[in-house]
């Protein structure tokens, strides 16, 4: 008998549990395509519907794309290895006052060494809900962010057969593909410890690849003024390049916020960023389908645009 309670009790308890289950199943169902959450097999099948889905609507993205517009991806790639190629050999042709230039902006990064610590200090001293909030960007600009406006820029001028646009997309991924790879070979070559380490700033193990030691120079800063240089060159209007250049400077300011970088990090990424990416968007190939001119009718020669700079 007793047996037969508990076995009464426990399908009691159980249907309840069913009931109660399904009553919060219909519930969910009604904000929500499915109720899941406990299930494993079906949280994975989600996932594949969820990967199916955005397939789809890339083949129907691509589907139409012409074979005009594919023959002009095709072009831009063989653009971006060659832009590639002449960004990198370039130092060969460089003058004098490119070679000046760069090492005077070698030794003002080596100067702002000594501003390292204050800078840090200062930082830690002044943190807020509206510092916190002021500073949060910096989170999603490391990959997120550069990836999706490129994509976006991109995708959008050759859906819409816009070559400027296009063009504009291609001079991003140059500017931040160009100055990552940079970026990354000093990172894994100088192997700087970050603040938030405690080592000092003057703590260097070349040659590691744990991210605590991966602080000189800031990629974020590199990305951020690499990207929003490209915009800002891509319009002649100063408050749309004051809008550009001060959100990189947030950008970059914020690493040192988090603690995540030295201020001379943030100097070095900055620059590496900005003489990509105003090198990219004045390339001849570039400011020809931007302003519309033939690329033989640019007689000047072209070398990194540092002589370019007033400081």
């Amino acid at each position: 008998m007793s047996s037969l309670r508990k076995q009464g009790s426990h399908f009691k308890c159980h249907s309840e549990q069913s009931e109660e289950s399904v009553l919060i199943c219909h519930s969910q169902t009604e904000t929500a395509p499915n109720c899941w959450s406990g299930n494993p097999f079906l949280i994975l099948l989600d996932s594949y519907y969820m990967k199916l889905k955005s397939l789809f609507l890339l083949v129907l993205t691509f589907s139409s794309i012409s074979l005009p517009q594919f023959k002009e991806i095709g072009t831009d790639f063989n653009k971006f290895i060659k832009t590639g190629k002449e960004t990198f050999s370039n130092p060969s042709k460089w003058n004098s006052s490119d070679w000046l230039i760069l090492s005077g902006t070698v030794a003002f990064t080596a100067g702002t060494f000594l501003a390292d610590k204050p800078a840090r200090d200062f930082a830690l001293k002044n943190k807020s809900s509206f510092n916190d909030f002021l500073f949060q960007y910096d989170k999603a600009f490391n990959f997120a962010v550069p990836l999706i406006g490129i994509i976006g820029t991109y995708g959008y001028g050759v859906a819409f057969k816009d070559p400027k646009i296009r063009n504009l997309g291609l001079q991003l991924t140059e500017s931040c593909a160009y100055s990552g790879i940079i970026t990354v070979v000093l990172k894994s070559l100088a192997g700087r410890s970050r603040p938030y380490t405690n080592k000092g700033n003057m703590n260097w193990s070349p040659f590691k690849t744990n991210d605590d030691q991966l602080s000189f120079p800031s990629g974020h800063s590199t990305l951020s003024f690499a990207f929003c240089t490209v915009m800002a060159n891509h319009i002649d209007n100063v408050y749309w390049k004051i809008g550009w250049y001060s959100f990189a400077a947030l950008v970059s300011s914020a690493r040192i916020y988090h603690d995540q970088h030295w201020f001379s990090d943030v100097i070095a990424g900055s620059a590496i960023g900005y003489f990509i990416g105003d090198y990219v968007s004045k390339h001849p190939e570039n400011r020809s389908i931007q302003e519309g001119i033939p690329i033989s009718d640019f007689n000047f020669s072209f070398s990194l645009p540092l002589h370019a700079l007033s400081f």
